[in-house]
């Protein structure tokens, strides 16, 4: 994991998710990439980092460019009080779920962590809306995190999972993060009158999963629940985990209304970090 993209509005909810950003960086030593989208007009595009800047369009060019300056010296502040040196700054224009793509694709980023919440309750639904477009078009990971008084590296981890082989898991990063913070891995498969498994196939299938894997789960459990999306945050809660991982079908439009998603699902009711990988074909 060589790079790590934590897009930040400087609230606590960035923060948050900057502190366990930092966490990861530490253990993996990443460089992270911070990013702040400027609200501009539709014809204003604007560039900056510490090499420079870059500003077109528009007509209000000494307002933006001081703008520049503030984000930049909070940037400088950020980083000087973080204690982590390993990271630069990007400022950018435009939509922000197509900003954060776009840098996290132009610069091969293998991590995306931000806050899932806003300040009030528009800027809890724009900044949750963002997060779950975010996860719906990224090809790394995504690493959604809630607002915590302090970010806690996990010891217990919960992955979700469907015990299928059609779907290739990112299982060397999910052993990275067991090994990293010495995190216990709780397996779960959640049981739903719609997709529902008698007990035996499931041990079955399970062990089957992690000798796949070479995962080392702490233990296995089959939950029933209505959902699997109140499933695994039930789940969660019971094991008090710090941490859980699910997997995201990368879809968009018709297919995705038809079919909807459980990581989006637990994103927007999960109090502690998320981590969502798109599945891959193996």
């Amino acid at each position: 994991m060589k790079k790590i993209l934590v897009p930040t509005d400087f609230s606590a909810f960035a923060d948050s998710a900057l502190q366990l950003a930092i966490q990861i960086a530490q253990k993996a030593e990443s460089e992270i990439i911070l990013l702040h989208i400027m609200l501009t007009n539709d014809d204003v595009r604007v560039e900056a980092s510490a090499e420079g800047v870059l500003v077109s369009g528009g007509s209000e060019d000494h307002y933006i460019h001081e703008m520049i300056k503030k984000f930049s010296t909070s940037f400088h502040t950020l980083i000087q009080e973080s204690g982590y040196d390993r990271m630069s700054y990007q400022i950018s224009s435009g939509n922000v779920g197509r900003a954060i793509i776009k840098l996290a694709e132009a610069s091969e980023v293998d991590l995306i962590v931000m806050g899932t919440q806003g300040e009030d309750a528009y800027e809890e639904n724009f900044v949750g809306s963002t997060a779950e477009r975010v996860v719906r078009l990224a090809d790394c990971p995504v690493l959604a995190v809630p607002l915590t008084p302090k970010a806690k590296p996990p010891e217990r981890i919960v992955l979700a999972c469907d015990l299928e082989d059609r779907h290739q898991i990112p299982s060397d990063q999910i052993k990275q993060l067991q090994t990293w913070f010495d995190a216990q891995l709780y397996l779960v498969y959640i049981n739903t009158p719609s997709s529902f498994l008698p007990s035996y196939e499931a041990e079955i299938k399970a062990q089957n999963f992690t000798d796949r894997y070479a995962l080392q789960a702490h233990s296995f459990q089959l939950y029933c629940d209505f959902t699997e999306d109140d499933g695994i945050i039930h789940y969660a809660d019971s094991v008090q985990a710090d941490l859980i991982i699910v997997a995201s079908h990368k879809r968009s439009g018709l297919s995705r209304l038809l079919s909807g998603s459980v990581s989006e699902g637990v994103l927007q009711a999960s109090k502690i970090p998320v981590l969502i990988f798109n599945l891959k074909h193996p």
